[in-house]
């Protein structure tokens, strides 16, 4: 990965993570429902393939940003790790929970009927 190209080279950066099989199970309800992958260019990605590239991309970002400018973040952290990682104060609001397979199929579901 060249981070000089893609502008990260000297930043802090964040990469937000999830367990690989259920995200994979997760877009395959959502961006890659079969309504959906029908009207795309490209079909739901092999689940095993999909799985080991999402892994593969996680271990590179590791691999290439130094540690002390890397937060491995996972979504249900919360408010207090992120915030402490960008030496900002936590908000007093709950940290959100938004973008469920639910709230996407409300969302997109009558775009593809």
């Amino acid at each position: 990965m060249a981070l000089e190209v893609i502008g990260i080279s000297g930043r802090e950066v964040l990469l937000s993570v999830r367990d690989p099989v259920s995200r994979h199970e997760s877009t395959g309800k959502t961006i890659f429902s079969k309504a959906i992958a029908e009207r795309a260019v490209a079909a739901a990605p092999d689940r095993e393939r999909a799985i080991s590239v999402f892994n593969q991309h996680i271990e590179n970002v590791k691999r290439e940003i130094p540690a002390d400018r890397l937060l491995v973040y996972g979504v249900g952290d919360g408010w207090a790790l992120l915030c402490s990682f960008l030496g900002v104060p936590a908000p007093e609001t709950p940290y959100p929970r938004t973008n469920s397979s639910e709230e996407f199929a409300g969302i997109f579901s009558p775009m593809v009927k």
